[in-house]
């Protein structure tokens, strides 16, 4: 279904993954690091978003799609306390694997994807038309032969997403849990291959141990701390270092 508005405020990793490290009171705990301040925070939060980096059809389109499906996963993971994950699961936390970490770098893409396309005019077009291609989902060429960046982006995020997916096509993510400390989420959750999704559990790659010890809970935090470029949440920050 098209959306009849466009998303400006773009969640890099979705609300509804934040929302399964809430308490009682609706909110997790966030940590700034310039500042150095630690708050609660609601999952629709502005800090846990861009403005506006891609264009709808990477927001609303296929973006959604993969979100839509790896969060089908976790809910049948949650409700089902199934720990085995058949090739398909795998590929769908592999595609939001690579959808997470493109969202949280794309910007550092911006300087290759500069310059203007050779050889067409583009469109003259009204900020209306503009607006209702975006939201149809279509990609459009300015006069000049010039492709607005966030379209870029968002061209830039399948493309390496489908390329991420062909290079790694036997990836396999298993279920493991602590019982301890509780995970802590980074904003850049690149080179880990660890998606917390409740606070005590996540899906790791590779590694087949269904209860993580505390000093294996502690590095991933500790990586996730130093990982991160804005922000870090949990759900208490002050039990997921030490128990």
């Amino acid at each position: 279904m098209v959306s009849n508005e466009l998303v400006k405020n773009q969640h890099v990793l979705p609300s509804k993954s934040i929302e399964r490290f809430c308490n009682e009171k609706g909110m997790v705990q966030a940590h700034r690091i310039q500042g150095n301040n630690t708050f609660p925070a609601n999952p629709r939060n502005k800090m846990f978003c861009v403005h506006r980096l891609w264009d709808q059809r990477a927001e609303q389109g296929y973006g959604k799609k993969i979100e839509d499906n790896y969060q089908s996963v976790v809910e049948r993971v949650l409700a089902s306390g199934c720990r085995v994950l058949s090739s398909k699961d795998n590929e769908i936390i592999s595609e939001f694997y690579a959808l997470w970490c493109l969202r949280s770098s794309i910007e550092s893409y911006d300087e290759s994807m500069s310059g203007n396309l050779v050889g067409v005019t583009g469109n003259t077009l009204t900020d209306e038309q503009k607006l209702n291609l975006e939201l149809k989902q279509t990609i459009y060429i300015e006069e000049g032969g010039v492709v607005p960046m966030h379209f870029k982006r968002g061209i830039t995020m399948q493309m390496a997403i489908d390329s991420f997916i062909l290079r790694n096509p036997n990836l396999k993510w298993f279920v493991a849990q602590s019982k301890l400390l509780e995970f802590i989420v980074s904003d850049n959750p690149e080179g880990e291959f660890i998606i917390p999704f409740t606070p005590a559990q996540c899906f790791i790659c590779s590694f087949h141990v269904p209860i993580l010890s505390v000093e294996q809970v502690r590095r991933i935090n500790m990586g996730a701390i130093m990982r991160s470029k804005f922000y870090y949440f949990a759900r208490k920050l002050s039990v997921t270092l030490y128990a």
